[in-house]
């Protein structure tokens, strides 16, 4: 029976779930729970600076793991959840027609993002079954700041933990839900963790994933607005908005000043959410895709009113989900499963973490750093080294007491020298082989790269824009083509604008062509149409540009 753990470090606490593996069932070993922030309400802190917040925070961590560690439970086979700003999840297109050139064409791409971002990049990616319009194939790839990932490694590290992966938080909820088993033929479903900084965001149909991303937002968001209102300090907003707040629509505008702050955050995040449904629905290209249940975890979604005001941003039922409520518990002690039936949906996403590390084949991005890679390889092959170099010992052990001779104790060691450089040998040659082998990958790679030239200016294009477009607006299509009115290569952009003020409209839209007219390759940027009626009641705005690349770039049709 296999047992493996899953971790979810958030900004406020770790939640940690250990699950055991019984032919196709899980069995909940331990599922725990600790305080980690500087800003619990109990503590009632002083004011420090956010170097000594994150230095605190960081030795809280430490601490707590390594009390977990000495339970015993197997965090050698931890699977990390990743969230943040520092993680990005996007979605490309393969051609479906040639499924079988989809890894070269897939790595081809990511390593051209590592290069750019100068090797701060660790991505991975994996294929979506989501129905296209096109043959394309629908792509989900994962990128993370290598800082980030330092950091992450170097925090466990420090407690004595080597993740036996890092994944991204939303995949983890994913396989909470797999786990849950709670399948609707032909519905879509939207899974919320609502985190103290961020939300984990999961749209999938009939089991299969459909969107994931991370949203900056969550539950403190709903403090910071009391404690802005009140002029209260944080923790003592927090306690309010927990013990006497409530968001439901139905309180606001009668005198409950709380309720109404706490409404107005709530229609903020609604917004937040409601935007990353719509990208997810652009991205897909499923227009009429509907959302039929909403399911929440974290503890930020048990504020009171929450459930009943997000019902009224998606007209669909809303519920509590906790993927732990139908694992075997047995074993357990009364009053742990007494609390976990109360507080589950805070588990989700660690459970998730946990199924997925044991679960053969999982659907899941890896970003274990590379060196932990390297490592884990190197050590592999030195077990089997070791073991080899035991069995020769022992060889010549009984050799040696079997001939009872010091000649024959040196014949055998003359054998087993003679048979390490024959080994050292056929290394060497291994060695040669696989150089040769890289130096004609990297030379077909150059001769790739001389015909690629107008696609790279694309994707550079288009990864300079997506930095400096402001908070709310997206990219919601983007094409490479050749223009025939032009005579030259160029590029189709479509901005999603989220509803707002013309002004703010025209300002971002004013600052997407002044950043394009500065990239060095872009000749012309040519606006295009604006929204719709039916669109902008929708989504909000959409505004369409054509970016003209320069003459040396020119890409020929025929080519």
């Amino acid at each position: 029976m296999a047992t493996a753990v899953g971790i979810d470090i958030g900004h406020t606490s770790i939640r940690l779930v250990a699950l055991e593996r019984r032919g196709e069932a899980f069995r909940l070993i331990e599922a725990v729970k600790v305080r980690t922030s500087l800003f619990d309400p109990e503590e009632q802190p002083t004011p420090v600076s956010p170097a000594a917040q994150d230095d605190g925070r960081r030795q809280r961590l430490v601490e707590e793991i390594r009390a977990l560690k000495k339970r015993g439970l197997p965090l050698s086979r931890a699977v990390v959840g990743l969230s943040g700003r520092d993680l990005i999840l996007k979605y490309s297109k393969a051609p479906g027609t040639q499924a079988i050139k989809v890894p070269k064409v897939m790595e081809f791409e990511l390593r051209e993002v590592r290069e750019r971002s100068g090797g701060d990049i660790t991505a991975d990616y994996r294929l979506l079954n989501v129905p296209t319009l096109t043959d394309e194939l629908a792509v989900l790839v994962g990128m993370v700041k290598n800082r980030a990932l330092e950091e992450r490694c170097d925090l466990l590290a420090s407690a004595g933990v080597r993740p036996a992966d890092l994944v991204p938080a939303p995949l983890g909820l994913y396989h909470a839900y797999l786990m849950s088993g709670d399948f609707r033929p032909g519905e879509s479903v939207l899974l919320l963790d609502i985190g103290a900084r961020n939300t984990n965001v999961v749209l999938l149909a009939d089991g299969d994933l459909l969107f994931a991303r991370n949203v900056s937002t969550g539950g403190a968001a709903f403090t910071q607005a009391v404690a802005d209102e009140f002029q209260i300090p944080f923790p003592e907003a927090e306690a309010a908005k927990v013990e006497e707040g409530t968001a439901h629509p139905d309180r606001r505008g009668r005198g409950d000043d709380l309720a109404d702050v706490l409404g107005e955050a709530a229609d903020a995040f609604g917004g937040a959410l409601n935007s990353a449904v719509a990208f997810a629905r652009s991205a897909l290209g499923a227009a009429d895709l509907k959302v039929a249940r909403v399911l929440l975890a974290g503890e930020a979604a048990r504020l009171a009113g929450l459930r009943e005001h997000l019902m009224t941003t998606f007209r669909a039922p809303v519920a509590l989900f906790d993927p732990l409520a139908k694992v075997n518990q047995e074993g357990m002690e009364a009053q742990p499963r007494a609390a976990l039936a109360k507080r589950g949906s805070d588990f989700a996403t660690a459970a998730g973490l946990a199924r997925m590390a044991l679960t053969p084949r999982a659907f899941k991005l890896s970003f274990l750093p590379e060196a932990a890679v390297k490592r884990r390889a190197f050590l592999a092959r030195t077990v089997w080294l070791f073991v080899a170099a035991a069995a020769m010992i022992a060889a010549l052990v009984v050799g040696v007491r079997a001939a009872g001779t010091l000649d024959a104790q040196a014949a055998r060691a003359a054998s087993a020298a003679q048979l390490g450089r024959a080994e050292h040998d056929s290394l060497a040659g291994e060695l040669d082989r696989v150089t040769a082998q890289a130096a004609e990958t990297t030379r077909r790679a150059r001769v790739l790269a001389q015909v690629t030239g107008p696609p790279t200016q694309f994707i550079e294009t288009y990864d300079a824009l997506r930095v400096v477009l402001p908070s709310g607006v997206l990219f919601m299509q983007v094409k490479y083509g050749w223009r025939e009115e032009q005579k030259r290569a160029g590029m189709a952009a479509r901005l999603f604008v989220e509803k707002n003020d013309q002004r703010s409209v025209a300002q971002a839209c004013e600052t997407f062509i002044a950043a394009a007219k500065k990239l060095p390759h872009v000749d012309q940027v040519l606006p295009a149409k604006g929204t719709s009626e039916k669109v902008r009641e929708e989504y909000g705005e959409v505004w369409d540009f054509v970016l003209l690349f320069r003459e040396d770039h020119r890409l020929a049709p025929e080519r």
